[in-house]
């Protein structure tokens, strides 16, 4: 008789973020599907952020201590250079689009909302020099924002399309965005 091939199991979304450390992947579970993940700059807390959902984990244990729903879906999340903030960047709540980047402490305790894209914000970045945020969005422009002061300091136009990524140099000297 013909040998039977085993039926593929089907694919599922990953819950899961997969952490190397020293060399080993470890596994973190979520109830949720991640879209995005983040590490505050000491190496001691995991963000992993996705549909409704935030949560933190401490580093090494990866023991997660916070889980708070949020309304939407997740684009992107990074730390403040200090640790002291966690920004997250939303889209598309209840089929319509949502411009919003959630701004929260470390406990994850919301603190402020910053609205001003005209479409879904879909990346994020920390400038640690001049210590702003910069995010992007489908409304093809970048925005600077000052977590201290909560205002906006200035909207970078110039893009054709959607602002899909923000890279700082090494040096802090610049940034650059692609879309």
């Amino acid at each position: 008789p013909k040998p039977q091939t085993p039926n593929p199991k089907p694919q599922t979304p990953c819950r899961c973020c997969e952490i190397i450390m020293n060399v080993m992947i470890s596994k973190v579970s979520c109830q949720y599907k991640v879209q995005s993940v983040c590490v505050d700059p000491s190496e001691s807390v995991l963000i992993a952020s996705g549909n409704g959902y935030i949560s933190r984990y401490l580093i090494p244990s990866l023991k997660e201590t916070h889980v708070n729903m949020i309304q939407g879906f997740v684009s992107s999340s990074i730390f403040s250079s200090d640790g002291s903030y966690v920004f997250i960047g939303l889209y598309h709540i209840d089929g319509s689009e949502d411009r919003i980047i959630k701004f929260f402490s470390p406990d994850l305790s919301q603190m402020c909302i910053y609205s001003n894209h005209t479409k879904s914000i879909t990346c994020l970045q920390f400038h640690r020099k001049i210590g702003v945020l910069i995010s992007g969005s489908k409304d093809c422009t970048m925005m600077l924002w000052n977590p201290k002061t909560d205002v906006m300091i200035a909207q970078l136009r110039g893009h054709k399309d959607s602002v899909q990524s923000i890279a700082i140099s090494n040096s802090q000297l610049f940034f650059l965005s692609g879309g």
